[in-house]
């Protein structure tokens, strides 16, 4: 059946992400910005000086012992949801200013601001978004995210139907991250390093990468 499958399917994650990682046995440090997700974390971290930072990995790369223990009086975490319930114990041990990450496709992450009051959230889009990833949005759900930073306005428009927040244009950080490695034609005045762009007939919006001259 359905529940019994989508019980296996939570196991299997249980077990990847919280039971087969390197363990960290103490308790996180307070920070002022935590990363959601290590993905990117090497675009983010130049804008990131200055601040104590710690990364709550969610993909298997390393897991909290104590927030893990924590995270079995959490009632989520046995309503099927144990990543929720562990991410609150970070959450609440590291005490942090702002939650970043550079996942902003992920819905877990948008409840972070409503679950923890005073902690303020931003995503920055990574890649494309097609019309079938906003299906999957719910109208209903209490989502928000302080600012989303996203490629254009038609995006910021469409993830504001969605999403309690405030939007900001800032194009694709990734593509602006490179600034070397493209050899000396890169260096030449009116060359095109990136494009994004956003076509309103497929719903989908576009990252592409190119190089030469217009």
């Amino acid at each position: 059946s359905m529940s019994v499958s989508r019980l296996w399917n939570n196991l299997i994650l249980f077990f990847h992400v919280l039971i087969k990682p390197p363990k960290i046995w103490c308790l996180p440090q307070k920070s002022d910005v935590l990363v959601y997700d290590g993905n990117g974390l090497e675009v983010l971290i130049p804008y990131l000086r200055g601040y104590s930072l710690y990364v709550h990995y969610i993909r298997g790369e390393a897991v909290s012992v104590p927030c893990l223990i924590m995270s079995l009086f959490d009632m989520s975490f046995w309503r099927g949801k144990p990543l929720v319930a562990y991410g609150r114990q970070v959450i609440k041990r590291v005490a942090p200013k702002v939650v970043l990450t550079f996942v902003d496709n992920n819905k877990a992450f948008y409840r972070i601001a409503v679950d923890h009051q005073g902690v303020s959230t931003m995503f920055i889009q990574n890649g494309w978004r097609g019309s079938e990833f906003f299906e999957n949005l719910s109208r209903v759900e209490r989502y928000r995210v302080d600012y989303m930073l996203v490629f254009n306005r038609a995006i910021a428009a469409k993830y504001r139907e969605y999403i309690q927040g405030k939007t900001l244009i800032a194009g694709s950080l990734k593509n602006n991250h490179y600034e070397e490695g493209f050899g000396e034609e890169a260096e030449v005045s009116g060359t095109v390093l990136f494009v994004s762009q956003y076509r309103e007939k497929s719903g989908a919006i576009m990252s592409v990468g190119a190089q030469g001259r217009p």
